[in-house]
């Protein structure tokens, strides 16, 4: 497990999605690695699975391949990886406490 901490706030902000994207690419083309099991924000294999009306669904990836492009891209990020993704939100984030 490889961990990006920040010492204040929190992950989404462009320069810190743009080090997990970097470290993520690099860790994707070792050879000691089982690309299946790994998985990362960044990742191709992060998605989100979108039910739309007439019984649609829509798969799509969560951040790949590119991070948010504006602040509204970045808010929608961030709602979507704590509403719709609990379970992998907190398999990939270190939560602090509430003060």
């Amino acid at each position: 497990m490889i961990a990006v901490n920040r010492k204040n706030g929190d992950i989404f902000n462009e320069n810190t999605l743009e080090k997990i994207k970097d470290i993520t690419s690099e860790i994707e083309l070792w050879n000691e690695i089982y690309r299946q099991f790994t998985i990362s924000i960044s990742s191709n294999d992060a998605k989100i699975v979108n039910l739309l009306s007439g019984g649609e669904i829509r798969v799509e990836p969560l951040m790949y391949p590119d991070i948010p492009a504006d602040s509204e891209e970045m808010d929608r990020l961030k709602k979507t990886f704590f509403q719709i993704l609990p379970t992998m939100a907190f398999s990939l984030l270190k939560m602090d406490p509430p003060h």
